[in-house]
C-alpha cells in the first residue's frame, strides 16, 4: 500500500484479509505519509522493514524518506489526523494516542507472532509493555543511560499479544547543569516528576503507558546522573494528600496543596465533563494570562525559566506537568515546550551550529539519537543521557466507511504494497 504496489481496497490481497469487506470495485486508496523529520515515520518504516523485508528494504527507513509517486503530504501528527479523517478511502499513520483520541479507525495488524489486533487490544494484554521487557532480555535496550541508544528498537518483537510498533519516548539531558543555576535544579524536578508514580499515571490519560521497572530504573540513574551547582537548593514535592507544616510552605516546594484557579477550575471542568466550548474558553483565558506574563517578565525579572522541544506525541503530557508546576511552586516559574518532532528536538538539543550550545534545556523524541549525532556532541565532552519514559505504540489508521465491523485487517506486507503504490 505505501509502496503503491497495491492501489485499490478492493485488491485480491486485501480481500483474502478480510472476506467480509466488501468496498466499491475499484476504489482507490489515498496514501497520506508525515513530511521532515519524524520518529513516527522512522517507526512505521522500521516495522515494515523488519516484519516485511522482500516489500520494504533497509534504504526505505528512517524519519524521512523518498516516497513513492501517488502519495500526499501530511505535516505533524494534527495534520495527518485530520487528513485522514477528512477524507473516506484514505490511510496514514500516527501514534495511537492521537489516532483514538481523535476517533480515527485503526487497522488490526498481524505480529511476529500471527496474532491480528488492534494497539487498543495489545494494550490491554500487557503487549505494549511486554515489547519493552523483550527489548531488555534480548539485550537491545542498553542499562547505561549515558550509553549509544541507537541501536534500540522494539519493533517486530517475540510475544503472542506483543504489538509490532512500540516506541520509547526519550528525555535528552546533558549531565552536566552546574553552569545553570537554578534552572537545572528545576529540570532535575521536572524530570523527577515525570518518573514518578504520579507522572507514570499521567501518561495512562493521553493513550501512552509507563516503562517497566527495569526501564525505569535506567531512567532513574540518569536523574541521578545530573551534576547541579554547588549550593543550589533542589525542590521537593508535597502531594495534595498529605501535609508537611512548615516544609510545605518553604520555597523550592511543588506542593499539590497550591493551586492556581485556573489550573483548579480546568480540573473541575474535566472532571465534571463539562461542555467542549466551556474547557476552550477556559485555556483560552489561561493562554492569554501566560501571554502577558511571558511578555512582560524576564528571567532575570523573577522567574525561573525552563525550556524544551522535540516530539509531538507526548507535549499534552509535558504541557499538564508544567501547568502543575507553574501553579504549585512558590517561586515564580515559567515553563513552556514546543512540540516540533523529534528530529527538531535533537537539532535543537545538539546545537551544532552554534559551537554545540544547545537551543533549548531538554530535547525529546521517540527515536535516540543516532549514532553519528552522540559521537559527535560526546566528542565534544558532553555526557548525554537518553531518560526513557513512556511507551507508546504507533499504528496505521484509516477511514474506510465500510469496513468490516471486528476490523480492518492488514499484514506488512499488504502495508508496505499499498505505500509503494503497487496496490492502489
Amino acid at each position: 500500500i505505501f509502496n503503491r504496489d497495491i492501489t485499490t481496497w478492493d485488491d485480491d490481497e486485501i480481500l483474502a484479509l478480510n472476506p467480509d469487506f466488501s468496498p466499491p470495485s475499484g476504489q482507490p486508496i489515498k496514501v497520506y505519509h508525515r513530511v521532515f523529520g519524524s520518529s513516527t515515520t522512522a517507526g512505521i518504516t522500521t516495522y515494515l522493514h523488519a516484519a516485511c523485508p522482500s516489500k520494504w528494504p533497509e534504504s526505505q527507513v528512517g524519519s524521512t524518506i523518498d516516497w513513492a509517486d501517488g502519495t500526499f503530504e501530511a505535516q505533524g501528527s494534527g495534520g495527518m489526523s485530520a487528513a485522514i479523517s477528512g477524507e473516506e478511502y484514505t490511510i496514514g499513520y500516527i501514534d495511537s494516542g492521537h489516532g483514538h483520541d481523535d476517533g480515527l479507525f485503526e487497522i488490526a495488524l498481524q505480529n511476529d507472532f500471527g496474532t491480528y489486533q488492534t494497539s487498543i487490544e495489545a494494550s490491554a494484554n500487557g503487549g505494549v509493555k511486554a515489547a519493552a521487557d523483550e527489548a531488555l532480555q534480548l539485550g537491545v535496550l542498553p542499562s547505561d543511560p549515558t550509553a549509544d541508544f541507537s541501536a534500540v528498537s522494539l519493533h517486530n518483537m517475540p510475544g503472542e499479544f506483543t504489538w509490532p510498533i512500540v516506541a520509547i519516548s526519550y528525555l535528552y539531558l546533558r549531565a552536566d547543569q552546574t553552569e545553570n543555576g537554578e534552572k537545572g535544579a528545576l529540570l532535575k524536578a521536572f524530570v523527577e516528576y515525570v518518573l514518578s508514580d504520579d507522572g507514570q499515571e499521567l501518561l495512562t490519560k493521553y493513550n501512552f503507558e509507563g516503562v517497566p521497572a527495569d526501564v525505569l530504573n535506567v531512567a532513574l540513574d540518569a536523574l541521578n546522573s545530573l551534576s547541579l551547582p554547588d549550593g543550589i537548593s533542589e525542590w521537593t514535592f508535597e502531594s495534595a494528600d498529605s501535609t508537611d507544616p512548615g516544609t510545605g510552605q518553604q520555597d523550592y516546594v511543588i506542593s499539590g496543596k497550591r493551586r492556581s484557579y485556573d489550573e483548579y477550575a480546568i480540573t473541575e471542568l474535566e472532571s465534571e465533563k463539562a461542555d467542549v466550548s466551556d474547557l476552550e474558553a477556559l485555556e483560552a483565558e489561561v493562554a492569554s494570562l501566560s501571554f502577558q506574563l511571558s511578555s512582560g517578565v524576564s528571567t532575570s525579572g523573577g522567574f525561573i525559566a525552563l525550556h524544551g522541544s522535540g516530539t509531538t506525541n507526548p507535549s499534552k503530557f509535558y504541557w499538564e506537568i508544567m501547568s502543575l508546576f507553574e501553579a504549585q511552586a512558590k517561586p515564580s516559574v515559567k515553563m513552556t515546550y514546543r512540540a516540533v518532532g523529534s528530529s527538531t528536538g535533537q537539532l535543537e538539543f545538539i546545537g551544532a551550529d552554534q559551537d554545540y550550545a544547545a537551543y533549548n534545556d531538554f530535547g525529546s523524541g521517540d527515536i535516540p539519537l543516532d549514532s553519528d549525532e552522540y559521537t559527535e556532541l560526546t566528542g565534544q565532552g558532553v555526557t548525554v543521557l537518553h531518560v526513557p519514559f513512556s511507551l507508546g505504540a504507533m499504528s496505521f489508521f484509516h477511514n474506510v466507511p465500510d469496513a468490516p465491523s471486528d476490523g480492518l485487517r492488514l499484514t506488512s506486507c499488504v502495508l508496505a504494497d499499498i505505500f509503494n503504490r503497487d496496490i492502489t
